[in-house]
């Protein structure tokens, strides 16, 4: 038999004692990156590198995606 419980302990440094879920904070890099592969998309697929693409990068990806689709290496196991 599975039993569950709860408790609260409200945070003390937030207004509302609001606290913040493991991983949740990390969906909204998700959603950026989602958005620029879409972007990028017309342009032959999206090419991105990883997780976390500074402006500068995304650019350069814009302006010539095929120069930047060389930069990528696909191995399989």
């Amino acid at each position: 038999m599975n039993e569950t419980g709860a408790m609260e302990s409200p945070s003390p440094v937030a207004p509302l004692g609001a606290k913040g879920m493991g991983e949740g904070g990390g969906g909204g890099i998700h959603c950026i990156c989602s958005a620029i592969q879409d972007a990028l998309r017309s342009a032959g697929g999206a090419i991105v590198h990883d997780s976390c693409n500074p402006p500068h990068r995304v650019w350069a990806m814009l302006q010539d995606p095929e120069a930047m689709r060389a930069n990528v290496t696909v191995t399989s196991r």
